[in-house]
């Protein structure tokens, strides 16, 4: 059974190393039940599609329960809950319905939880791409329908896919570990296709919306969706391609710290390994919270006015938030108006072009007629 335990011993060479680590990873969770309430109450300001947000609803719920889980496993790693090695290794050739010991029943509870959570890692781009892509097909009704049944359909299925791809992986089922960590990977790389090729589809019926002939017809929600579609897919784009980049580097820890042979002949790597992966999530939580709190122009704004928050941060949000990151001259008064004058003036030219365009082929249309 593939536990995710690995217990630091007394005699362990490296266990004040180890015990570093996971002391930075605890403060990283306490921080991050905060950053749940913060990152809640401010997600609700933000104007998305029902189905977007239960989706979000659906994974910020789902690591507020990893945070206890992990929390568990911790205190039977470090020993503040006591659970044999004898006990350990006998349970685990049990299953689960002949556990008995209830220690062990709550080591194997959390464990399981844990690598749903990382299923639900490697989908969750998958999640967003579909919800995009009934975005797509029904945009000239998205905006203003809920369609729940897509929600309910993509958490209901991620739900059960997750705890059956978990007991899997904890009893080796079907498929070997790297196959399984492949299958994860390979998920990230269809949605960035998937995403790359709705954004594409978006952006061509936007700019075939904008070019029609003014005499032909559309509604202003289609024209809505169409721009919402485009906005909230650039911004999940480069989200994607980072998570995937951090996917692809836990994935590693996690084969090395489950990998039978290594536990054998290589135990202080593995524990290492083991570490690195769960403080690794810790840093991929932290990071997902900040992008959702910064995605808030108003929030973000009020932030990046200081220097060196904003040289700070440039690094990490600075290509996906390009606009706030640049230093804006300031202009007076008379600068401020010429601007705003020319650009009025250029509307205006526009405005009339496009009429002058519209005269001359009613009187094309009405000398050939004649």
């Amino acid at each position: 059974m593939l536990l995710q335990y690995h217990k630091i011993n007394n005699d362990d060479s490296d266990r004040i190393q180890l015990l570093i680590i996971d002391a930075m990873e605890f403060i990283l969770l306490v921080s991050e039940i905060v950053a749940i309430i913060v990152a809640g109450i401010n997600f609700t300001r933000y104007q998305l599609h029902f189905n977007l947000k239960c989706i979000f609803g659906y994974t910020v719920l789902a690591y507020y329960f990893d945070i206890m889980a992990r929390s568990v496993i911790m205190g039977f790693e470090v020993g503040v809950l006591k659970l044999e090695d004898e006990i350990i290794e006998e349970e685990s050739q049990k299953w689960p319905w002949k556990l008995s010991n209830p220690y062990f029943i709550l080591l194997f509870l959390c464990s399981i939880y844990r690598v749903y959570f990382m299923c639900l890692i490697c989908s969750l781009t998958l999640l967003l791409a579909v919800e995009r892509y009934f975005a797509t097909i029904w945009v000239a009704s998205y905006e203003s329908k809920k369609y729940k049944s897509v929600s309910f359909l993509l958490v209901g299925t991620n739900i059960v896919a997750g705890f059956i791809a978990s007991m899997v992986f904890h009893y080796e089922l079907l498929f070997n570990l790297i196959s399984v960590v492949s299958l994860g990977l390979f998920l990230n790389i269809v949605s960035i296709l998937l995403f790359w090729t709705l954004h594409s589809l978006n952006k061509t019926n936007m700019e075939v919306c904008q070019n029609r002939d003014i005499q032909q017809s559309y509604t202003l929600s289609l024209r809505f969706q169409l721009n919402e579609n485009l906005k909230i897919m650039k911004w999940l784009q480069n989200c994607i391609l980072v998570v995937t980049v951090s996917n692809t580097l836990l994935a590693g820890f996690l084969v090395v710290s489950n990998h039978a042979h290594l536990k054998e002949n290589y135990p202080v790597l593995v524990k290492y390994c083991h570490s690195f992966l769960n403080f690794g999530i810790a840093v991929y939580a932290q990071v997902a919270f900040c992008v959702c709190a910064l995605a808030d122009r108003n929030f973000r704004q009020y932030f990046l006015r200081f220097e060196i928050i904003r040289i700070f941060l440039k690094p990490f949000f600075g290509k996906i938030f390009p606009e706030d990151f640049k230093i804006k001259e300031t202009l007076s008064t008379s600068e401020e108006t010429n601007v705003y004058f020319s650009k009025l003036s250029l509307q205006w030219d526009d405005t009339m072009m496009k009429n002058v365009k519209g005269v001359v082929k009613k009187r094309k249309k009405f000398l050939i007629c004649f």
